[in-house]
C-alpha cells in the first residue's frame, strides 16, 4: 500500500528551497569552469544574463528616507542621500548573510563589511541630525548665540563632535536614555575605529568584533533611532521654542 506523504513544515520546504538554489548555482560554475579557470580568469560579464536578485529585496531610497524620518532629521539633502544609500547596501548584506552560507575568515570579512556599513549609519543620522539642531543656535557662518554657555536647549556642532559626546547628548538633551542603546552605539563605534589600527596589536580576526552578535546588536541600535529619534526630537524642540535663552533674551 502507497504511503501519502505529509506535509512539508515551513523549515521543510525552505530547506528544499535552499538545495535547489544551491543545486543550480554549483552547475552554473562547474558549466563556466569548462572554458575559464575560475576565480584567476572569468567571463566577460556584460555578454550574459547573470542571476537575477530578489525583486523588492534592497528597499528603495525613498522607504530609507521616509521610515527614518531623514527629511524631518537631516536639513542636507546630500546627507540624506547618502544614509539612504548605506541603508540600501545593508540591504545587500542583509541578503548575503542571510542566504550565502560561508565559513571561517570569508564570513568574518562579510559581516566585518556589514558592521562598518551600519555603524557609519548609525553615526550619519546621528551627527547629521544633531548638526541640523545645532543650526537654531547659529547666527551665521562663524557665530554663535551668545547665550549658549548657560542655555539648555545649546547643541553643540557635530563638525568635531565624538561618538560619546553624541550619545551624551542623546541622553541628556533629547532624552533617549535607553542605556544598553547608548553603550551599544559606543562600543560599536569602537570597533569601527579600531578596524585599522587593531592590527598593529593583534590580528583583527581572532576576536570576535566580526560577529552576528553584533552585526545584530547594530540592527537593533538602527531600529531604536527609527522608533524613538523623530518623537524625541519633537519634544525638544517643542520646549526649545518656549525655553531657548536665545529667543527669550535678544541675541544683539
Amino acid at each position: 500500500m502507497k504511503t501519502l506523504n505529509m506535509a512539508q513544515t515551513p523549515q521543510e520546504e525552505i530547506q528544499e528551497a535552499f538545495k535547489k538554489a544551491s543545486t543550480a548555482i554549483n552547475e552554473l560554475e562547474n558549466t563556466i569552469r569548462k572554458h575559464y579557470d575560475t576565480p584567476r580568469e572569468n567571463i566577460n560579464s556584460t555578454e550574459f544574463q547573470k542571476i537575477s536578485f530578489p525583486w523588492s529585496y534592497i528597499r528603495t531610497r525613498s522607504h530609507f528616507a521616509s521610515a527614518y524620518n531623514l527629511d524631518y532629521l537631516i536639513g542636507n539633502s546630500r546627507q540624506k542621500d547618502s544614509i539612504a544609500y548605506s541603508l540600501m547596501q545593508s540591504d545587500l548584506h542583509n541578503y548575503l548573510i542571510n542566504r550565502i552560507q560561508v565559513w571561517g575568515i570569508v564570513k568574518k570579512l562579510l559581516l566585518k563589511g556589514a558592521i562598518i556599513n551600519l555603524v557609519s549609519v548609525i553615526e550619519g543620522i546621528l551627527m547629521c541630525s544633531l548638526g541640523h539642531l545645532h543650526q537654531h543656535c547659529r547666527i551665521d557662518a562663524a557665530t554663535i548665540c551668545k547665550n549658549h554657555g548657560r542655555c539648555t536647549f545649546y547643541i553643540k556642532s557635530s563638525k568635531h563632535l565624538k561618538m560619546i559626546g553624541a550619545t551624551d547628548i542623546l541622553s541628556n538633551k533629547l532624552l533617549m536614555n535607553d542605556q544598553d542603546i547608548l553603550a551599544d552605539i559606543n562600543a560599536l563605534n569602537d570597533i569601527r575605529n579600531n578596524v585599522h589600527l587593531s592590527i598593529l596589536e593583534r590580528h583583527e580576526f581572532i576576536n570576535e568584533d566580526y560577529s552576528l552578535i553584533n552585526y545584530n546588536k547594530a540592527i537593533k541600535v538602527l531600529n531604536y533611532l527609527k522608533l524613538n529619534q523623530r518623537q524625541s526630537t519633537e519634544q525638544f524642540i517643542e520646549q526649545r521654542s518656549i525655553g531657548c535663552t536665545g529667543l527669550t533674551h535678544p541675541k544683539g
